[in-house]
């Protein structure tokens, strides 16, 4: 189950949608598994379900930690900071 989900993962990083019709020939398994498969992924946010098929959500790219964000564009941080005085 777990490697099978793994593969429908790796598919789709691949091909970026499949339809359910499509993965279950590929994986040799119903497409109701298929469909069970897809639901698990999709609640775990690995997926999006689409009207017969999947497509892979664009893993959102990890932001840099605040002690490293703090010393950065320190400039243009002051200048907001001084525009945003002004309206109060």
């Amino acid at each position: 189950m777990y490697e099978r989900r793994h593969k429908i993962l790796k598919i789709l990083e691949n091909n970026s949608s499949m339809r359910i019709t499509d993965l279950s020939k590929f994986l040799g398994v119903s497409e109701a598994t298929v469909r069970r498969d897809l639901n698990k992924l999709h609640e775990a946010g690995q997926i999006q379900r689409i009207h017969g098929g999947a497509i892979i959500v664009d893993r959102p790219v990890s932001e840099a930690p605040v002690i490293l964000r703090i010393n950065q564009n320190t400039e243009a941080k002051r200048r907001i900071g001084k525009l945003a005085a002004t309206f109060f």
